[in-house]
């Protein structure tokens, strides 16, 4: 049963619907090995997607590259998995790794020629930048090849968020054009890239990302209290400081408890707080996590206290498992849940909306639960994995056969 308008269903089915490019594509092989000469054997019918993410650690962007190596493998492409650096984590993502440099936020060079030998080496039909820093570096080391690849670009986050000056804005709008096609990961993500940046509305479409089977658990057995999760990274974006205090405001009336699964740079600070506070017991930090799945199925509420979103994963996840969500109506998460019926949105950073919100739910478990079911189906009709792959499929097939050189 899908819970959609007829509008909202019209919208989502030009979004995760569209039909598979039957054409061809020749294929460029080198004999170079630094793609700047040499002979190239035209292939026919070969698809070869190269995906660059940023790093190796397991974060959204970077998860959903492995998604589409693996999705996209199954639909008859070759897909080459890099990720620019290599991080010392628990968690990876199965990505071949350039380098081990610290920090790839200022051009490294050695990097962008590590890159370059890359693309020069497999000479993939399409490259997929996943995120602003791999757009940059792949720019870089396209820059010099004599056959250059489609160049596609995955927009995932809220562009007007991160502007910080005039100056920056017109090295985005630089940076942007140089992709032949960009695939933006909410609504209100191309609507920013078309109205704000002025790119050509014609070369940017949606496609959202897309949620596993593994997502879709049964919820909790009943308890008494009521249990809150924050799933996300510990950083200033985020705002997980608002959860702790929408929390601490909630349990003066109920009894109420917080689960924050994530990590960053604001983890240590968070944590020394809460142990100074009234909050030490019925907060839990349970740092970065391999499988979120048991977290999905202990909670009751999602809240969602981001200062900036693209389309929020978190709210995705819960959702799959019939936890509705709290949110601050930030970025494009309004498009991830119908407001009222599968979710509550409120404004962003009102807190006291939010606990209002909660507490709400929390007297009328039946109303929760409503909102949890509907959730489900939601997600179940607009945003599973398969639909997003099929979306990339389709985009990246026909930037192949109408992507050109720019």
């Amino acid at each position: 049963m899908s819970m959609l308008s007829d509008d909202q269903q019209t919208t989502a089915a030009s979004n995760i619907r569209r039909r598979m490019s039957g054409s061809q594509h020749s294929d460029r092989r080198s004999n170079g090995d630094d793609g700047t000469g040499g002979h190239h054997v035209e292939t026919a019918n070969r698809k070869t997607v190269l995906i660059v993410v940023a790093s190796n650690r397991r974060r959204g962007a970077e998860v959903f590259g492995e998604q589409l190596t693996h999705g996209l493998g199954g639909r008859g492409w070759e897909v080459d998995f890099v990720a620019l650096q290599s991080v010392d984590a628990d968690r990876v993502v199965g990505a071949t790794t350039l380098s081990d440099r610290e920090s790839i936020g200022r051009l490294d060079l050695s990097t962008v020629r590590l890159l370059r030998r890359r693309i020069a080496s497999t000479s993939p039909s399409v490259i997929l930048a996943n995120g602003g820093a791999t757009l940059r570096y792949v720019i870089a080391a396209r820059a010099t090849l004599l056959v250059r690849p489609v160049l596609a670009y995955a927009s995932i986050g809220e562009p007007n968020y991160w502007i910080r000056s005039q100056k920056h804005a017109s090295l985005q709008k630089f940076l942007h054009r140089r992709a032949n096609v960009i695939l933006a990961v909410s609504d209100m993500t191309k609507t920013q890239l078309v109205n704000d940046l002025h790119l050509d509305g014609q070369r940017v479409h949606v496609a959202h990302t897309g949620i596993a089977p593994e997502y879709f658990v049964d919820g909790s057995d009943p308890h008494p209290e009521l249990r809150l999760l924050f799933l996300g990274s510990l950083s200033s974006e985020k705002d997980p400081a608002a959860a702790l205090a929408v929390v601490a405001a909630l349990r003066r009336t109920h009894r109420v408890s917080l689960r924050i699964v994530g990590d960053g740079p604001l983890a240590a600070e968070l944590a020394t707080e809460v142990q100074r506070s009234p909050l030490a017991d019925i907060v839990t930090f349970t740092g970065s996590v391999g499988d979120v799945t048991p977290h999905l199925k202990w909670a009751d509420v999602l809240i969602l206290t981001s200062r900036t979103e693209g389309l929020p994963g978190a709210v995705l996840e819960a959702s799959a498992a019939s936890v509705p969500a709290i949110a601050f109506d930030v970025g494009g998460t309004s498009e991830t849940m119908i407001d009222g019926v599968s979710g509550i949105l409120v404004e962003p950073g009102d807190r006291d909306a939010m606990v209002a919100a909660i507490d709400g739910l929390a007297r009328d478990r039946g109303t929760l639960s409503a909102l949890g079911e509907a959730a489900r189906r939601y997600v179940e009709d607009n945003f599973t994995l398969d639909q997003a792959i099929r979306r990339y499929d389709a985009i990246l097939s026909d930037a192949i056969t109408n992507g050109g050189t720019r």
